[in-house]
């Protein structure tokens, strides 16, 4: 039920509840029923009434702002207008049922404060009882954990300054691995001890903008978005910054101008690098926030890498466009190392930016919140599966799908989501490390019939703030990861504790 309406059973409880207020407010106007008044409504349902729709308001704020864009799917809407017939025939019990009995018991009186005793004992009772309930529920639901999210405590042992922004990290060993910073790759060392600066040297250069990294086997490939019509390419190139042209033209200009490549180096025992080649090339390249993102090699040894989709350009202009590769826009394309036997692996993406592999050979990525043609598209936690369509540009996060055919298995709370990993990989147990702009983030996932799902709205939580916006995560060690932040152009290195 969770996963087809995006409502879990609190939210349930939220909605019927205040529903429920709703409908002793509405109610309050009947004839038929004795107490006291106040332009021609009753007093007791409506200060019931309202206190029970304010309470939930003022306790659940951010729950209720979460599940109103769930309202537009069909299937939601439609159990909600149910909900609404329960809420009003149990209030209408209360009202033609229970609340006249004090009246029947003395009938020859018909003093309007009998029906005042009737409302206050029934419809007031059941306002105590909801909102004791609920907050017995919610002080099961919201335990507060000795850890949070995935069980886990974080402390950053060190941050490390870097020269430029950083896109993608692969690591070789717990020590030492590959950053892409601009227009060079560098080799990182990380000190032995928890002090000393981070050893970082150049392993290639002569970029344009390198974004994701990974290794397969002994071969470095790297993510270059290739040549761009901006006089500056690093860090943005996007429409408004080509010279002389519009927004539009801008973009248009990028894209039909694009040729971003994936680039292979052997890589040499001492981490320096040799026999540069490309293995990919012409792959479009939308801006540079929607370009050639993250890179990662799958346990059957291939290469995935997510392209991101347009940004500004509107359909109509892109679709005249004349560029060899235009249908790689928004897609996960799968290739050997040797740049052999190229697959598109998943459509309708908008712009992931990392991806992670599970403990079960399952893709995962988050994909960046933006406008479609049809609605506002999410932070989308998805598993990307082969063969799947996400809907983009047609289709939002929510309402009516005609193309679309695989969903969220959960929407992140931060903006311009990019790191993620597999939270196995580091002893959380199953779940990811989502890292957006100013946090890191843990969802714990559980398994059902074979499927991941997330079992309850607290298995989402915030785990540590982050300076500036997270680009990449990687692990180092059974319990600990280095992070990549953009605009703050630094490394930081976390430690997870039980």
């Amino acid at each position: 039920m969770a996963e087809l309406t995006g409502l879990f059973g609190l939210d349930w409880a939220i909605v019927f509840l205040t529903l429920f207020g709703g409908a002793l407010v509405v109610m309050s106007r009947r004839r038929d029923v004795q107490g006291h008044r106040v332009t021609g409504f009753l007093v007791v349902p409506v200060v019931s009434g309202m206190v029970l729709v304010l309470a939930l308001w003022a306790r659940f704020p951010n729950e209720i702002h979460r599940f109103f864009p769930f309202l537009r799917r069909p299937v939601t809407a439609l159990l909600i207008v149910g909900a609404a017939v329960m809420a009003v025939a149990m209030a209408d019990l209360i009202f033609t049922r229970l609340a006249r009995l004090p009246g029947r018991l003395w009938k020859r009186t018909s003093q309007p404060w009998l029906g005042d005793v009737g409302l206050v004992i029934f419809v007031g009772g059941a306002t105590i009882v909801s909102l004791g309930g609920m907050l017995a529920l919610t002080t099961a639901v919201y335990v507060q954990p000795t850890a949070p999210g995935l069980g886990t405590r974080v402390t950053v042992k060190a941050v490390h300054p870097l020269p430029s922004g950083p896109l993608g990290i692969v690591v070789r060993s717990e020590r030492d691995g590959y950053i892409s910073l601009g227009r060079r790759v560098a080799h990182f060392e990380l000190p032995e001890g928890s002090g000393g600066p981070l050893r970082l040297t150049t392993a290639a250069d002569g970029f344009t903008y390198t974004r994701g990294l990974t290794i397969a086997d002994d071969t470095l490939v790297v993510a270059d978005l290739g040549p761009l019509p901006c006089p500056q390419p690093f860090p943005f190139c996007k429409g408004h910054d080509v010279p002389g042209v519009d927004l539009i033209e801008g973009e248009r200009r990028i894209f039909e101008e694009s040729q971003g490549r994936l680039v292979a180096f052997d890589i040499r025992p001492d981490g320096t690098l040799m026999n540069e080649r490309v293995i990919l090339a012409d792959l479009p390249v939308a801006n540079t926030e929607h370009g050639i993102n993250g890179l990662v090699t799958g346990p059957d040894g291939y290469i995935y890498v997510a392209i991101g989709n347009l940004d500004h350009l509107p359909i109509e202009v892109a679709e005249r466009v004349d560029h060899p590769n235009a249908d790689l826009l928004g897609t996960v394309v799968r290739l050997s190392p040797e740049g052999n036997d190229v697959q598109v692996f998943a459509r309708g993406l908008r712009n992931v930016y990392g991806l992670a592999f599970d403990d079960r050979a399952g893709l995962w990525g988050v994909d960046n919140d933006g406008e479609t043609t049809n609605g506002w598209r999410a932070e989308e936690v998805l598993h990307i599966r082969s063969g799947r369509h996400y809907g983009y540009p047609s289709e939002g996060t929510f309402g009516l799908q005609e193309v679309r055919n695989d969903f969220a298995i959960w929407h992140a709370e931060g903006v311009a989501t990019a790191g993620i990993l597999w939270a196995g990989d580091v002893g959380l147990g199953p779940g990811l490390l989502i890292g957006s702009c100013g946090r890191l983030d843990g969802l714990k996932l559980t398994d059902f019939n074979g499927e991941w799902l997330v079992g309850t709205r607290t298995d989402y939580a915030h785990l540590v703030d982050m300076p500036g916006c997270v680009t990449d995560i990687k692990p180092i060690g059974a319990a600990g990861v280095i992070v990549s932040t953009f605009r703050t152009d630094a490394l930081h290195v976390l430690q997870f504790e039980r």
